[in-house]
């Protein structure tokens, strides 16, 4: 029987070697012997994919990252940034929403990064409700480029009444 830590050892090798190439190779026939792979195989899995512009493939780890480590922030913004990679946005901010409601998202670029998704995605009420949440937590600073955000979400929702708070 096939061992997989031998293999991580030997892609370990190989990337220290600058082989990265065979090192991803050696880390992806390890993986697929193991049904329940090592976190730190894992990163090392999709910084090599990453690295070669397979995409779609980190994604795939990055899904199974964030099964296995759900409080880290980091593999939710990766994976969402490999989904938008993929063209796949509606995905991407379905990803960052479960992010956003684990409370693993709380910087100001962070939101307005979902709220221009959730605008892309042509949901503007969902959007500006977000926006409101931000500001009265004071995650948004209330700018006048976010309060302008704010308004034009208004606007697109056609919620024209709410949307002259913000433009005053």
């Amino acid at each position: 029987e096939q061992n997989p830590d031998a293999y991580i050892f030997l892609a370990t090798i190989q990337f220290h070697k600058g082989e990265k190439k065979k090192a991803l190779n050696s880390i992806l026939k390890g993986l697929s012997l193991t049904k329940k792979p090592k976190e730190n195989w894992l990163t090392f899995a999709v910084s090599l994919l990453y690295e070669e512009g397979r995409y779609k493939e980190a994604g795939e780890m990055l899904f199974k990252l964030t099964e296995i480590n759900t409080g880290k922030k980091m593999y939710w913004t990766q994976l969402a940034g490999s989904l938008l990679n993929a063209d796949k946005s509606i995905e991407a901010l379905a990803v960052l929403d479960l992010a956003l409601k684990m409370n693993l998202l709380t910087q100001e670029g962070e939101f307005l990064n979902i709220i221009s998704l959730h605008l892309s995605n042509a949901l503007p009420y969902e959007a500006s409700q977000l926006m409101k949440t931000a500001l009265d937590k004071k995650v948004l600073n209330p700018s006048e480029k976010n309060l302008e955000l704010l308004a034009n979400s208004l606007i697109q929702a056609k919620e024209y009444e709410k949307a002259l708070s913000p433009l005053d």
